[in-house]
């Protein structure tokens, strides 16, 4: 084995597909292949960041451009790595700053953190609820 490994990687295939279903109780999703033979994968979990004590979740949209990898034995054996920006698809342009992560919603609610000012910047289409176990300050003041 090579001190990286990669040689040893089992990939059958990296490739770019459209979401087809989803399954967000395990998360899941099924893709489908318009280059590769037409064919629509078996349910394949989908990457996320953390899973073990942070829990991140996120899940694609029917339709939405992804890249999967497939290992060598099978089709049915493979991970969703993350969907894809295209020319159909772009990026928001309310995140393209320098220094700007977040999120821009279906709904266009907004979360939108800019580390070069220290801004974080919430736009909410609907309303917002938070529990809090310890008091709540803002600019130095508890919030009842």
């Amino acid at each position: 084995m090579s001190k990286s490994g990669m040689e040893d990687t089992p990939f059958e295939a990296i490739r770019k597909g459209l979401v087809s279903s989803v399954n967000r109780k395990n998360c899941t999703a099924k893709v489908y292949f318009p280059d590769w033979e037409e064919k629509v994968s078996f349910d394949l979990p989908v990457m996320q960041k953390n899973t073990l004590n942070t829990k991140h979740y996120w899940m694609p949209e029917p339709n939405e451009q992804v890249i999967c990898a497939f290992f060598a034995n099978g089709s049915q054996e493979g991970v969703i790595l993350g969907a894809i920006y295209s020319e159909a698809d772009t990026v928001p342009q309310e995140l393209l700053e320098d220094g700007c992560e977040g999120a821009v919603f279906s709904d266009g609610t907004t979360i939108k953190y800019d580390v070069k000012n220290h801004l974080l910047t919430i736009d909410v289409k609907g309303g917002v609820q938070m529990t809090t176990e310890k008091e709540f300050v803002v600019n130095g003041k508890v919030i009842e």
